[in-house]
């Protein structure tokens, strides 16, 4: 059994992690998207934990890239402009849609157990990414961050871009040497990823 999760579930804080590992807590909040994937995760680990002979892989998946992509970086990153907080400039990790989809048959493949993060292994500063898209920065200020999440939130049509708001302040990134020693790298790194993203049409909105 392999689950598809995400790096959502790590927090993301001036106090968090710099480079998320598998072995690190995860306590989101009761109810939010983190929240359920944890939860998730644990009706899969509770399903290998009485079925002995069952593998069960749980791959924490990095931000998606790719033309279908719907994750709220690449949303942000499929319009105009880039937003920034002014004073931040942090890393950002992402993950392909192809090399998300190798990843879950490479895991079925090799009947890997456990929880596996999967990302590119190069990171990108967010203001490198606006160069490397050729797309202007959007500076807003470090201001309260409820306002300014509500204003990504409408600019971008996403539910909950409290989040959102979080990583263009302190990056979300997570360490993906387990699932590399199991013998798997992705084809595209986060660098080509976003040169990638600027050759394709920008959503209307």
């Amino acid at each position: 059994v392999v689950m598809a999760s995400s790096t959502l579930v790590y927090p993301v804080s001036s106090r968090a992690a710099r480079l998320h590992s598998e072995s690190e807590p995860v306590r989101p909040r009761r109810g939010s998207l983190a929240g359920v994937l944890v939860e998730a995760e644990g009706y899969v680990r509770d399903l290998a934990s009485t079925n002995p002979n069952l593998s069960a892989s749980i791959l924490r998946l990095a931000d998606l890239a790719g033309p279908a992509a719907r994750d709220p970086l690449s949303v942000v990153l499929s319009g105009p402009v880039l937003p920034a907080v002014w004073g931040f400039d942090p890393s950002v990790q992402l993950l392909h849609m192809d090399d998300a989809a190798a990843a879950l048959g490479h895991a079925a493949d090799h009947d890997l157990a456990g929880i596996y993060n999967v990302g590119a292994d190069d990171l990108v500063r967010w203001r490198q990414a606006a160069r490397l898209t050729r797309k202007p920065l959007l500076e807003l200020p470090a201001a309260p961050a409820r306002p300014l999440a509500g204003l990504l939130g409408r600019m971008y049509r996403l539910d909950d871009a409290d989040d959102l708001f979080k990583v263009l302040r302190f990056g979300r990134v997570a360490a993906t040497d387990a699932f590399t020693r199991s013998g798997f790298r992705p084809a595209r790194t986060t660098a080509r990823c976003l040169q990638e993203s600027a050759r394709s049409r920008p959503r209307r909105g």
